[in-house]
């Protein structure tokens, strides 16, 4: 039984990880989505640069050397796009305008600093601090950045996503002044969480819901931030009632999670956020991984096994889309409407991988 659950996830792996490997542009970076149309569009800086760290974890899993070399193609185009101030832009690429984003500054902070530990290479080192230091000269001094936002003056909870690349840069560069910038910005988002466990503003719009989506990339954002300021507990605690409910709503639905939350957790029924479902799963694992609770890895199974079963397994309609992931279940569900993004695809396969490390761990402490 156990061997054919592992054949299974790894046989969609594999899918999701050659699609990903297709969406690579021979000269530039990951596109940013497939269409129905079964037309790649432009790539994108953002997705490109935590996409490294799913193909070194891949290459690392099979070694099978490609996908470190994959990872360094994107790289090295990243590195070729820094913006002078150390920032990256926003939106795809090649665009018509250039204006830096903090969420994609640090979302290629990310994938820079996975290929400086595995390659030891200064060039991506010089380049995630040269990130990092603008992140927290543009931060205003009270955990807020009035530059660089998706929206306006807008910074939306899921900012500890920044957060967390910047602690990393600090823990490589031992540059201070980003350590003390991402701090301010957690106390910020601390501030914001509710009685109920939810945070306000963790959607993309101010006193708006959030799709599964952000509200991932907040939780996950508080644990590794939590991990590399060596003050866990703190972190853990403060997630645990959001995880708490949301771990039932995923066993209680069999892993279709709802797809959107207003406040007080009023959830969306008429459709799942793949990404979300994917990324939630790896909320639930990490967080499990530090406060062992094997309910919390039978939720991650069943939100990974829902993606599953939605996956592209067929070269129809295309061998284009064989691997791919939709943003919305159905297809035509608010996010990410009639596309294939490459960052549903990178969760999908992050989940997987972390989801058979976990039950290969189960498996020898109970043969011990």
């Amino acid at each position: 039984m156990r061997l054919e659950c592992e054949k299974r996830y790894r046989h969609h792996l594999r899918l999701v990880m050659e699609w990903i490997e297709s969406s690579v542009k021979v000269e530039g970076g990951s596109a940013a989505h497939l269409s129905m149309s079964g037309l790649w569009s432009r790539s994108y800086p953002e997705t490109s640069g935590y996409i490294i760290n799913t193909l070194l974890d891949y290459g690392a899993l099979t070694s099978e050397p490609r996908w470190g070399e994959v990872a360094c193609r994107l790289g090295d185009w990243l590195l070729d796009i820094q913006m002078e101030s150390g920032a990256f832009s926003a939106g795809l690429h090649p665009g018509k305008e250039y204006s830096p984003s903090i969420f994609n500054t640090g979302q290629i902070i990310i994938g820079l600093a996975g290929l400086y530990e595995s390659s030891k290479e200064e060039k991506y080192l010089q380049s995630l601090g040269r990130a990092a230091r603008w992140l927290a000269t543009a931060e205003d001094g009270t955990g807020l950045w009035q530059v660089g936002n998706y929206r306006g003056g807008f910074n939306p909870t899921y900012y500890t996503r920044v957060t967390w690349p910047m602690l990393k840069a600090w823990r490589l560069t031992g540059d201070d002044s980003i350590k003390e910038s991402a701090v301010r910005v957690l106390e910020q988002m601390k501030r914001r969480r509710r009685e109920d466990g939810s945070f306000s503003d963790w959607g993309f719009s101010e006193g708006a819901g959030a799709y599964t989506h952000t509200i991932a990339y907040t939780l996950r954002g508080f644990i590794e931030s939590g991990r590399l300021l060596e003050e866990e507990d703190q972190y853990l605690d403060l997630v645990a009632p959001a995880i708490e409910r949301l771990y039932r709503k995923a066993e209680l639905r069999h892993g279709r999670l709802q797809g959107f939350f207003e406040e007080k957790w009023k959830g969306s029924n008429t459709f799942v956020c793949l990404t979300g479902n994917a990324q939630m799963a790896l909320v639930f694992l990490h967080y499990e991984s530090s406060r062992s609770d094997l309910r919390l890895v039978n939720a991650a199974s069943k939100l990974i096994d829902f993606v599953c079963d939605r996956q592209i397994v067929s070269p129809l309609p295309s061998p284009r889309f064989t691997g791919a992931v939709a943003g919305s279940s159905p297809i035509w569900g608010p996010y990410m409407r009639f596309r294939y993004p490459n960052w549903a695809a990178k969760f999908f396969a992050d989940s997987i991988m972390l989801l058979l490390f976990r039950l290969n761990a189960e498996l020898e402490s109970y043969q011990q």
